[in-house]
């Protein structure tokens, strides 16, 4: 997949090639220019790559968005199975550290990425999240994030207007070639304007969309804002708490953080849905197991998923006897193609 972004680079972008594992390693030393030459060096830097180590996440992320220059374009990308205890820091080091003309990407490999880190930190970045499980799935994979990171429509979206009382998600992705981006705003019962504004991606113009939404319960009578079946509730609710989600990584102290989960907790219990705060339990009115029967405790085999070991997700600890200590399994590599 590293291959692929790389080679589709036009010669005058400009690249650099970070691996990290008990620490950071420029595989590129600096930004260079994408010639023919530079791409064949660094991916023949990709291809001497071994894993080893642990995993030096936070300071490569760090290192992958220090700006060049306050008007950079910057897109980050970061390959990794995402196996890391300390997923949290992370993707509050990328709230902290984007700046207006970066992006960061997420590409989970493998058959169980940590989906915590990779999902929280593309959202963090404004990026897109991609999953990777063999080689059919990277070739696919990798022309869509070429779609993300080159053919941006619309950026830096903004939404506001009088009749707008909550957005999801307040920091929402750019606007892709030939990809939908969605968006769910609670209105306000007497209805009001919504604004919708974006920079049209390499020029200087300013795309501007508005919209005047009728009281509630004129809704219905407007052709263009029909009814649905499809439960918005639900979804702007999944949407705010992931970006309280965000917030809640970046809280630092845990009086904020108090704050935050509470907010999580009225949001699942308002739109009945789960978080790591609310649980939905079914209750069956019949009786389906006899209290006179003896209770036995049974242990069942939970498999592993495909090329992932006990000793990496820790429920083993490495090289006890008839176990051997095996390299670490996890690598990943950060390249930042436009400059």
């Amino acid at each position: 997949m590293a291959e692929q972004l790389l080679t589709s680079l036009d010669p005058g972008d400009r690249f650099e090639v970070l691996a990290f594992s008990g620490d950071v390693e420029r595989l590129v030393p600096e930004p260079v220019e994408a010639s023919a030459e530079n791409v064949r060096k660094a991916l023949d830097a990709l291809d001497k790559l071994r894993a080893g180590g642990s995993t030096e996440m936070t300071r490569a992320i760090a290192e992958a968005l220090r700006p060049l220059r306050p008007d950079s374009q910057r897109q980050v990308i970061l390959i990794t199975d995402g196996y890391i205890g300390f997923e949290g820091k992370v993707v509050g080091e990328v709230l902290r550290l984007l700046v207006p003309g970066a992006r960061l990407h997420t590409v989970g490999i493998g058959s169980a990425p940590n989906r915590t880190l990779t999902r929280g930190a593309a959202r963090a970045g404004r990026g897109v999240e991609i999953l990777v499980g063999d080689d059919e799935d990277a070739r696919v994979a990798s022309r869509r994030l070429l779609r993300a990171t080159v053919r941006p429509v619309l950026t830096d979206l903004e939404f506001k207007g009088s009749a707008v009382l909550a957005l999801a998600p307040r920091r929402p992705q750019d606007v892709l070639e030939g990809q939908p981006l969605l968006l769910l705003a609670e209105i306000k019962p007497a209805g009001g304007q919504l604004e919708i504004r974006g920079k049209e991606a390499g020029t200087p113009e300013t795309w501007v969309y508005r919209v005047e939404i009728p009281a509630g319960k004129e809704r219905g009578q407007v052709p263009s804002l029909p009814a649905t079946s499809i439960p918005l509730g639900a979804l702007f609710g999944r949407e705010a708490i992931e970006d309280l989600e965000l917030q809640l990584a970046g809280a630092g102290r845990y009086a904020k953080g108090a704050a935050l989960e509470t907010k999580i907790e009225n949001l699942g219990l308002r739109h009945g849905i789960a978080s790591r705060k609310t649980s939905l339990v079914a209750i069956s009115e019949d009786p389906t197991v006899d209290p006179k029967d003896p209770r036995r405790r049974e242990r069942l085999a939970v498999e592993l998923p495909a090329e992932v070991s006990a000793e990496g997700t820790g429920l083993l600890p490495l090289g006890i006897i008839g176990v051997p200590a095996p390299a670490s399994t996890r690598f990943s590599v950060m390249a930042h193609p436009a400059e």
